[in-house]
């Protein structure tokens, strides 16, 4: 499975995800691509598009990152 992120026009470097964060929540195994997508995109743009299975959440089974690592601008909001 793949997963891909890009801009139907230019210039859109500014409304892609921040990858830092963007790969941070995915490794974690508790966010699928799509909420990770959401969380961490800055600002929203039809211009934008995310071409996956919504669901996808490689690391579900072996998470890479503990969430105890996780910035605290990414930690879920109680």
């Amino acid at each position: 499975m793949a997963a891909t992120v890009g801009a139907v026009a230019e210039p859109r470097l500014f409304a892609f995800p921040i990858p830092l964060d963007f790969f941070s929540l995915l490794l974690t195994g508790k966010y699928t691509v799509a909420e990770c997508y959401w969380r961490t995109v800055p600002n929203v743009s039809w211009r934008m598009t995310l071409i996956a299975d919504p669901l996808y959440n490689p690391f579900k089974a072996n998470p890479q990152v503990s969430t105890d690592a996780l910035p605290m601008t990414l930690l879920p909001k109680q």
